[in-house]
């Protein structure tokens, strides 16, 4: 919204010097030349205002009148008399005193400014420019800004969606407030719609929340925070049950690793700590559910009656959610402490054999693991693939893999030993063979390749 003015713009007489150089003069006394003390006066004061609403510059003192307004290095000699003249006429106002008339229940600026009387503005006007630069504004601008204002937070996407409550986030409004670059106008806005409750400002769950009035006034009510506890809930929700759904995922693929590095008692430990978050899944999945119920209820509600009806309706199931009992029974509780205490070591062996219950059938879920695993590795061998591949030529299971002209000179070579075997129950029963079965057949192969070179 603000930008910068060029003077030039809003003023066709900035540029005529002559012109200029006699409205930069000190004001004569108003008895001298009346006429010429009143155009001089209107001359700046609609001057003042046009900047103002230009810039969107709401709140200004005489200093910053004086840069803005400066000329060739020289600035008005008579902006302090305008302001004051200004003040005593109602076209310029203190920001207090605007804001104590929209305190005025149904009473505008304009006719609150009207019952001051002559008397009080004029103690008004001289109690701000006794040789001050307090801030002032212009009634006409304030309201223009604020109005601008007022209907870019309509246009916002509400906290709720609903056409009838309309909540936004703190990061919304300064996000609209934001087009002000002026810093003391853009709070005196903000203030001013909530004096005029348009605006309702309020805190919760240490967020702060504005809520805007669509029909009459925008006051905060227990419904109002109810709805808004219940978004922040739900959000709360939404946000963690992903988080622990990668961590229950996280924890099983902590298992098969665990497992293929033959520490079971890890991969045991992971799964019960698997098994916790998805108990804890399971729950916030309830509550998820519960107040998204109570949550849609309310806001489908056409009238307060309607949504306090609905609001009372969900308390038991929200109720459910809480052990309330925790609060009535804390007394009872710290007396019995000293009990508690002695049993410690009874309940410890109670959980224990709880966990060991629980997780009874962990052995089970191991062996799952492995043969999924087994599966997926069985699933990537081909068809092609030959018995030689897991049979190497030394009796290895993890030897070379020997072609089909190999695998027939072995088959000879086994027969020329005189072991009345075929190549297939050879291989197969190659595993049960140590180093001195092997030797014969060593034996008879050297014998045979002497013989060849003789």
């Amino acid at each position: 919204m603000n930008k910068m003015v060029d003077i030039a713009d809003v003023c066709p007489e900035w540029t005529n010097d002559e012109r200029m150089n006699v409205l930069f003069a000190p004001l004569r006394k108003k008895e001298l030349n009346p006429d010429s003390w009143h155009s001089k006066v209107k001359f700046w004061t609609n001057l003042i205002e046009k900047w103002s609403l230009e810039s969107s510059t709401i709140i200004f003192d005489v200093s910053d009148l004086k840069r803005i307004f400066s000329r060739n290095g020289k600035s008005p000699y008579c902006l302090l008399d305008v302001l004051e003249e200004g003040v005593l006429g109602g076209a310029f106002v203190q920001p207090e005193k605007y804001l104590q008339g929209l305190r005025a229940p149904h009473q505008t600026w304009g006719s609150w400014a009207l019952g001051l009387g002559s008397s009080a503005v004029k103690t008004v006007g001289t109690k701000v420019f006794g040789g001050s630069v307090n801030s002032v504004l212009v009634p006409s601008v304030a309201e223009a800004i604020k109005t601008e204002i007022y209907e870019a937070l309509l246009k916002c996407d509400r906290f709720i969606p609903s056409t009838r409550l309309s909540y936004l986030t703190e990061v919304q409004v300064t996000s609209v407030l934001s087009h002000l670059k002026h810093e003391p106008s853009r709070q005196f806005s903000l203030q001013v719609l909530i004096e005029e409750k348009k605006l309702a400002k309020f805190t919760l769950d240490k967020q702060t929340f504005y809520k805007i009035a669509t029909e009459d006034t925008a006051d905060v009510n227990e419904v109002d925070k109810g709805l808004i506890h219940l978004k922040i809930n739900l959000d709360h929700l939404a946000a963690q049950i992903p988080t622990i759904e990668a961590s229950i995922q996280h924890e099983k693929n902590s298992a098969k690793n665990h497992l293929k590095c033959g520490s079971r008692q890890s991969a045991k430990n992971a799964l019960r700590r698997q098994k916790r978050l998805e108990t804890r899944l399971d729950k916030l999945h309830s509550q998820q559910l519960n107040l998204e119920h109570i949550y849609e209820e309310l806001i489908s509600a056409e009238t307060n009656n309607k949504i306090i009806q609905a609001y009372d309706a969900g308390l038991s199931a929200m109720k459910k959610l809480v052990d309330v009992s925790v609060l009535d029974s804390a007394e009872e509780t710290m007396s019995h402490l000293a009990e508690i205490i002695d049993i410690n070591a009874q309940v410890s062996e109670t959980i224990s054999y709880q966990t060991d219950v629980e997780f009874g059938d962990l052995e089970k879920e191991l062996e799952d693991l492995l043969q999924d695993d087994a599966q997926m590795i069985d699933g990537t061998k081909t068809e092609g693939s030959s018995a030689s591949d897991r049979v190497g030529p030394s009796g290895s299971k993890f030897g070379p893999c020997l072609s089909k002209s190999d695998t027939g000179k072995r088959s000879n070579d086994v027969t020329d030993a005189g072991l009345d075997v075929d190549l297939e129950t050879a291989l197969n029963n190659l595993d049960k063979l140590d180093m001195n079965d092997l030797q014969p057949i060593i034996g008879a192969k050297k014998a045979k390749i002497s013989s060849l070179a003789s």
